[in-house]
């Protein structure tokens, strides 16, 4: 029986896989591959192989901070139903130190470090298996932006960050690469997106806790973070003193009609025609206050939304 063989009986990689269940959450698109790659492990290419969990060691500089228990308990559930199907990726323990020599300690005695699929070994140590296969590779690319950015995409792409850490990671990105622009680029995502992720960034102490903890929405967290650092608490407690906006409008309505009743007067003005806009807003004052909260990338982003808007 070939090695590889020997991994589909010890560790399930390899295994039919079993009918999913309805209602469990699927990590097909998160963590495995499509069957597929199932049978390509059965050929047992040179560059991967079979290592035990206990010669596996977690990137120590993976930007998250620990895991989501629920998270690796549901993954630890299906990789006991349905297997591994794609391999982690992973680079000898002296490659690695080559590069980050202060990290040794870190490692223990473990001969391989993991550098994509660090969410799958927490999870197979929990699901009690052995063993994980792993793609092997032969360096880092002489510089830590592979390393690092590599990992951050894949928790990007995966939401498997927070986003306040993932907002100091991007900013990482922009002062390495020059700009929102390039630094969006290099993550796949928007300007506009990493403009919005990065902002969080300028919310007072007491509301990134907030955020961490859950208390804070992302979407509050934007938003409040628009004004100045001094005002971002009377904005967020007006912000969640403000009706819904579904109650508003059907207020508002109310009220139009009856004064349409009153005056005998028919066909309002459509809220969406410009003589229904309100006519006092300050320009310059939007203006100037977009500008102390927003850099040059942010302002560029923000006229092509705004542009894109007209069309």
């Amino acid at each position: 029986m070939s090695e590889v063989a020997a991994s589909a009986s010890d560790s399930g990689v390899g295994a039919p896989a079993k009918k999913r269940k309805r209602g469990r959450v699927s990590f097909s698109s998160d963590v495995f591959a499509e069957e597929t790659s199932l049978h390509a492990l059965a050929d047992g290419g040179a560059s991967q192989r079979r290592i035990p969990l206990s010669d596996l060691a977690h990137n120590p500089r993976n930007p998250r901070y620990g895991y989501d228990d629920s998270a690796i308990e549901e993954l630890a559930d299906s990789l006991r139903e349905h297997h591994q199907l794609q391999p982690a990726t992973v680079v000898a323990r002296d490659v690695y130190l080559a590069h980050y020599p202060e990290d040794a300690d870190q490692l223990g005695t473990a001969s391989w470090v993991v550098l994509i699929g660090n969410r799958r070994l927490a999870a197979a140590h929990l699901a009690g298996l052995t063993h994980l296969v792993a793609s092997v590779e032969d360096r880092l690319g002489g510089a830590d932006p592979m390393l690092a950015e590599a990992t951050l995409v894949e928790n990007i792409h995966r939401q498997d960050l927070p986003p306040l850490l993932e907002a100091r990671e991007l900013q990482g990105l922009v002062e390495r690469h020059g700009s929102q622009r390039a630094a969006a680029k290099r993550v796949a995502k928007t300007q506009a997106w990493v403009s919005q992720r990065l902002s969080l960034l300028k919310l007072t102490p007491e509301l990134q806790e907030q955020l961490r903890a859950g208390e804070l929405s992302v979407k509050e967290a934007r938003t409040v973070a628009s004004v100045p650092a001094e005002e971002q608490a009377e904005k967020l407690k007006t912000l969640r003193d403000k009706p819904p906006a579904v109650e508003v409008v059907t207020s508002s309505a109310g009220a139009d009609a009856d004064a349409e009743a009153a005056n005998g007067s028919s066909s309002p003005v459509p809220a969406s025609e410009p003589g229904a806009r309100d006519e006092a807003v300050d320009v310059d004052k939007i203006a100037r206050r977009l500008r102390r909260q927003l850099d040059d990338d942010g302002l560029e982003a923000l006229i092509g939304a705004l542009t894109a808007l007209r069309r």
